[in-house]
């Protein structure tokens, strides 16, 4: 083996030493090398190094022990009796508690890296390709592991790389390196001490891989790479051992879970609200709130500004909203959120829809205009004609119904006595048993149906009727008709609109329709004839109270014969011997409506039981069973619910 071209110095620097860099030892003794390498006066041996042998174009450096079991090799200078430095003591001193001063001026590589070997006892194998000429200022004493770190840095700085492998260190280009087998390691396991270039798995937590793939692109070395697994979320690193420090305490600060409502993708769960309306809601205010005004402008009082760039997802199934925004944006829209998921109203509502004659119009209008007290109990009136509720009104209606045009509507509170007799009613339950028993009143139907505050109810009580919509033929001459299908009997439409004042606000469309007979259109074809009458208005109307319209008046005429058998039927004379009348019948439709506000779940099962009791009377009463598990127990207190977080 070449020794090092070098030569031992005092302290003090004898007379005649060659030009060069001084290297200070362990025991400060001065080595200067040479500027200019010796040529070696004969071939290098090359010695054995486990794990097999070397590759061609490569030389092997022997590390302090191996030169000292060679006799036949030159000894180097650190090595020679009677010089200052032992090679054995230096064994014998922790690497990190001894101390080396390096100075070099332009020497060349292979000669830096035979020191390095001399120094630390390692031994290397040097791609044929590794050249240079390397310049290291150290004017203090450092450790022989901070000697070696600066070997790294010098291999790094040149474009090389040292990887250790079966107690040798390989030294070449570091473009090769990720095909050479360097040394991989998972998570926070330490880095091989030996070597300057690794690869890492990293198992990342919060943050995707890929996008951090992305983010540190830029500040991965030129031959090192980073390689994402979206499957299991892991970043494949591979860099030097100097930038993969710096990479992996950057990639700590950024893989951390984020601050709750502060990420840049949020959940929020609703608890009450529709997930696909406050997602219209909301994406309709963020489209139409104005931008931050620029820098230096004051901001607008009064109006919610945005950064922009807000996307919000409604998630159906788990009735959640999935919202990109920035921490800002969301802060902002999470207040909106929390004031809009608020647990809504829900609204009972009673109804019943009679007929009944003008004669009974008038008895009951007589006594809805009995219940009128100007001071607890006013009247309200809607409709085509709006009476005026201080005038006593509705006996205008019930003295002559025909001469009030449009609807009627009026409004009962507390209880009303039934026409001809004593009993005095709080709801439409007892005044629909009251109108059983009277033969000028037709109970047309009595829906009762729940709903959401500011939600549309609708029941729909009838026949679904095929109606002919066109006619067309066939190639064959057949003639066949198009059917469209309608609903033909009793609609009723409810939206109740609640106040905090216990007020209900219902926006109500009625309509009654029935088959009135058919008529011929074309060949052989009868289509159905319908009447319909309906009402629509807003009402207003409190808690518990009972609102009634009406004013939508029929016209029925009923035909009779008496006929004398057989002789009744014969044509002309047959006039002689019957009586036929012609009865002309006005009945008016009336709806009942009531609706009961529920805050909360102890409301609705009040009412729920108050229905199921009537459903037991009724069975009492007409001794019919009914099913195992109709059990009547009391309603249950339900606890309140905690308020959310």
């Amino acid at each position: 083996m070449p020794p090092m071209d070098t030569a031992p110095m005092d302290t003090e620097g004898p007379a005649g030493a060659g030009e060069g860099t001084l290297l200070k030892g362990a025991e400060g003794t001065n080595i200067r090398p040479s500027a200019t390498p010796t040529t070696p006066t004969q071939p290098m041996k090359q010695i054995g190094i486990p794990g097999g042998p070397p590759h061609p174009g490569t030389s092997i450096l022997p590390s302090v022990q191996s030169q000292n079991q060679q006799s036949q090799m030159p000894v180097s200078p650190l090595e020679r009796p009677g010089s200052p430095v032992e090679p054995v003591q230096q064994m014998r001193t922790k690497n990190s508690e001894r101390m080396v001063t390096l100075d070099f001026n332009n020497v060349d590589l292979q000669t830096f890296i035979k020191f390095i070997s001399e120094l630390t006892g390692k031994n290397f194998v040097i791609d044929e390709k590794v050249q240079g000429k390397v310049t290291v200022i150290s004017p203090t004493k450092i450790s022989v592991d901070d000697a070696y770190h600066v070997f790294l840095t010098v291999l790094d700085l040149k474009g090389f790389t040292a990887v250790a492998e079966n107690k040798v260190i390989k030294v070449f280009p570091s473009r090769e390196a990720k095909q050479s087998g360097v040394s991989i390691v998972t998570d926070e396991r330490p880095l091989p001490p030996d070597e300057n270039y690794a690869t890492r798995i990293l198992h990342l937590n919060y943050i995707s891989a890929t996008e951090l793939s992305r983010l540190i692109a830029p500040l991965i070395s030129k031959d090192g790479s980073s390689i994402p697994y979206s499957q299991t979320n892991t970043l494949i690193l591979t860099d030097i051992k100097s930038n993969m420090a710096k990479l992996i305490n950057l990639i700590n600060e950024l893989d951390t879970e984020p601050p709750k409502g502060k990420g840049g993708i949020s959940v929020y769960y609703l608890q009450n609200a529709s997930a696909e309306e406050m997602a219209k809601v909301l994406a309709n205010l963020t489209s139409r709130a104005p931008a931050r005004p620029p820098a230096g402008q004051p901001p607008q009082d009064a109006v919610v500004h945005f950064e922009g760039g807000i996307s919000i997802t409604a998630d159906k199934a788990t009735n959640s909203l999935i919202i990109m925004a920035s921490p800002e944006d969301y802060e902002r829209l999470r207040s909106i959120i929390e004031k809009l998921d608020v647990k809504r109203k829900q609204v009972f509502v009673e109804a019943a829809i009679v007929e009944m004659s003008l004669d009974k119009t008038r008895e009951l209008g007589i006594e809805f205009r009995s219940t009128d007290n100007p001071s607890a109990t006013e009247l309200s009136f809607a409709g085509g004609t709006l009476l005026s509720p201080a005038g006593k009104g509705i006996s205008t209606f019930a003295g002559n119904p025909l001469g009030v045009s449009g609807l009627v509507a009026a409004g009962i509170k507390g209880t009303m006595t039934l026409p001809g007799t004593d009993t005095t009613v709080l709801n439409i339950g007892a005044l629909v048993r009251a109108f059983q028993s009277d033969s000028d009143i037709n109970i047309l139907s009595t829906p009762n149906i729940l709903t959401l505050d500011n939600q549309e109810a609708k029941i729909i009580v009838g026949q679904n009727v095929p109606f002919i919509t066109g006619v067309s033929q066939t190639t064959g001459g057949n003639v066949q008709a198009t059917i469209e299908r309608k609903d033909v009997g009793i609609q009723l439409k409810i939206t109740p609109h609640t106040t905090e004042s216990d007020l209900v606000r219902l926006d109500i469309y009625q309509e009654i329709s029935d088959l009135a007979g058919k008529v011929a259109v074309g060949t052989n074809q009868e289509v159905p004839i319908t009447s319909k009458r309906s009402a629509e208005t807003s009402v207003v109307v409190r808690d518990n109270e009972t609102v009634v319209i009406g004013g939508l008046i029929k016209d029925d005429i009923i035909v009779s014969d008496s006929k004398v058998p057989l002789l009744g039927d014969i044509p002309i004379l047959g006039y002689l011997f019957k009586y036929q009348s012609r009865q002309k019948k006005k009945t008016n439709l009336l709806i009942f409506i009531t609706p009961h506000i529920i805050r909360d779940s102890d409301a609705l099962s009040k009412i729920s039981y108050d229905k199921r009791k009537k459903a037991e009377d009724f069975r009492k009463k007409y001794k019919f069973e009914l099913k195992d598990d109709f059990i009547l127990n009391p309603p249950a207190k339900h606890p309140s619910p905690s308020p959310l977080p």
